[in-house]
């Protein structure tokens, strides 16, 4: 109960501010109409051409977070458990980073 207590105190706190990894985030989260609280568990950004989405409690990751990236071949990509969102967003857009430089770099060699 605790774990999920920190979990939502977290999610709320990066939603009020919605920055990480320098880049803006939004709530992203799906909730039902009868939902009396709502506790955002899915954040998304744009970072040029890639969006970028982070959830917390995916059907096949439960409790963990996962993020999709399908520009860069990102989908349910597991990012951990016991992270804040602050870290799952962060994880998450230096996977990307580093992904993106990986393309970048085996394209530089092309003629």
């Amino acid at each position: 109960m605790e774990q999920k207590t920190q979990l939502q105190e977290s999610c709320l706190a990066f939603a009020k501010h919605l920055l990480a990894a320098g880049a803006v985030w939004k709530d992203s989260t799906s909730y039902s109409r009868d939902t009396k609280e709502k506790i955002p568990t899915g954040f998304s950004t744009n970072v040029g051409e890639c969006r970028i989405s982070i959830t917390y409690g995916h059907r096949y990751y439960r409790p963990a977070w996962v993020f999709h990236c399908y520009e860069l071949g990102f989908d349910a990509k597991y990012l951990g458990e016991g992270l804040s969102a602050q870290e799952a967003a962060e994880k998450a857009v230096s996977i990307c980073r580093d992904k993106a430089k990986k393309l970048y770099d085996a394209f530089s060699t092309c003629s």
